[in-house]
């Protein structure tokens, strides 16, 4: 009996400090498993301290999960325990407030500097070409800055046409510098003046003006068809001008024979030149054209100028017709080199009359043929004929002739009538009809005047016969 009462007594305690036991044992560590279904007390959380901000940020240690607290469910009291979940991103964290079981970290904004004062002005240079180049002009700028230094440097414009730089605060001078290789094409614009102090920002625009320009000339034919190896001279106009011959000033009595010589060759060139102006030796430029038949020729004064072929390929005429370049700042022209044209028209000698379906053909003077074609009343042409002799032979029915050509290096020979020794029937279809129609007219003309002469004889007879019968004769 005493044994079961201690057994009961010892039951009694065991199920008072169990669960006493286990409820300290969550305070300290948490919940192992699910949450209890268990209301439990409502936890209130510590208040949260902010610590002071760091100078200098330290690395931050891994943060450690804080606590979780049981979330009781709501158990009909119109409460509910709060929900801390295990993850610190569930948790609101107000910047520079710290996770619990974290460090927080606070950068420090660096105290702004003062810029310091400027010490140098910025001047911009601006070049505008009237033919749109902007790159590569040269301007100098020298003068004394306000302490006493000389300055002195040269600038070359970019692709946009500037040039920025800083300059120390002074006086100076910017001006287009002579003899650079762009500045050669160009009418030299004046310099410009200026002082700048710190700080201040200047534009100063200079203004050239073309003089030169670079020609690209196309050489086509009449076909339009590029022409290669073309020699081009251009020429200034007002040199091409008619001018007055000078009085021949007379040579001096000496024996120097080679004064003589040279003075007489020299008046000999002078008179040459004159009488063809179109002379290589008279020309501003030269050049000659390539595969596609054209040529650039750098550096053309800007102003009126022609171009003329004055070296052609076989074939083409040296007539030399030029070809206008006005004054201004275009720069690509097309160039016409005529191919030589002969024109040949055969006559028949007797009648006058173009010959129709004969058969002409054409051999060089080493009797190689070249052409052969059949005459159809009207000139044939032949085109780009080289400059020599030739033999034409002409056959119709059974009669022949040869008439011998020369083809020089103009145009001459552009429109022949060649008379040939052919004779017979060789008239135009509309010619025979023309005469058919005459012969009829007059035929009948002839009938009609035969008529009216027998009827004239016919009528006396009746009139003389009508006398008698009316005793009109005695």
């Amino acid at each position: 009996m005493k044994r079961k009462i201690v057994l009961s007594l010892l039951s009694l305690l065991l199920a008072i400090t169990v669960p006493l036991a286990a409820a300290a044992k969550t305070n300290e560590e948490g919940p192992v498993g699910k949450p209890s279904v268990t209301e439990v007390p409502v936890v209130t959380p510590r208040p949260k301290v902010t610590p002071f901000p760091k100078a200098t940020p330290t690395p931050t240690p891994a943060p450690t999960a804080a606590p979780s607290q049981p979330t009781s469910p709501n158990t009909g009291n119109g409460t509910t325990s709060p929900q801390v979940s295990s993850s610190p991103s569930a948790v609101p964290n107000p910047i520079n407030t710290p996770v619990p079981g974290t460090t927080a970290q606070t950068t420090a904004t660096p105290a702004a500097t003062p810029s310091p004062a400027p010490t140098e002005g910025t001047l911009t240079l601006v070049a505008e070409a009237d033919n749109g180049v902007k790159e590569g002009f040269t301007l100098s700028v020298t003068g004394t800055s306000q302490d006493g230094k000389a300055y002195s440097r040269d600038y070359r414009t970019d692709e946009t046409g500037q040039v920025v730089l800083s300059i120390p605060p002074g006086s100076y001078t910017a001006v287009p510098k002579e003899g650079s290789h762009v500045n050669q094409g160009y009418a030299i614009p004046d310099g410009q003046q200026f002082s700048i102090t710190a700080g201040e920002s200047i534009y100063l625009t200079f203004y050239f003006t073309a003089t030169q320009r670079n020609l690209t000339l196309a050489v086509v034919d009449d076909d339009d068809t590029p022409l290669e190896n073309v020699t081009i001279g251009i020429y200034a106009v007002e040199d091409l001008e008619e001018k007055p011959v000078e009085e021949e000033v007379p040579i001096k009595d000496t024996t120097d024979i080679t004064q003589k010589i040279e003075e007489s060759s020299q008046a000999a060139v002078e008179e040459e030149r004159r009488q063809n102006p179109y002379d290589r030796r008279n020309a501003l430029a030269l050049g000659k054209t390539d595969i596609e038949g054209k040529v650039t020729i750098e550096e053309v004064p800007v102003t009126d100028l022609v171009a003329v072929a004055i070296d052609v390929p076989t074939g083409y005429t040296l007539e030399m017709v030029p070809t206008d370049i006005p004054s201004g700042l275009d720069t690509e022209f097309e160039v016409l080199c005529e191919y030589l044209k002969v024109d040949l028209e055969i006559i028949n000698e007797s009648t006058g009359i173009p010959v129709v379906d004969a058969e002409a053909v054409l051999y060089d003077k080493n009797g190689e043929e070249l052409a052969n074609w059949l005459t159809e009343g009207r000139p044939h042409r032949l085109i780009r004929v080289p400059v020599g002799e030739y033999s034409l032979d002409i056959h119709y029915e059974d009669q022949t002739d040869t008439i011998a050509l020369n083809v020089t290096n103009d145009t001459t020979l552009q429109d022949m009538e060649l008379s040939t020794f052919i004779q017979g029937s060789a008239v135009p279809e509309e010619t025979q009809e023309s005469q058919n129609v005459n012969w009829a007219a007059i035929l009948i003309g002839i009938v009609v005047v035969a008529a009216l002469c027998v009827a004239g004889v016919f009528g006396f007879r009746w009139f003389r016969e009508y006398r008698k019968r009316s005793g009109g004769y005695q």
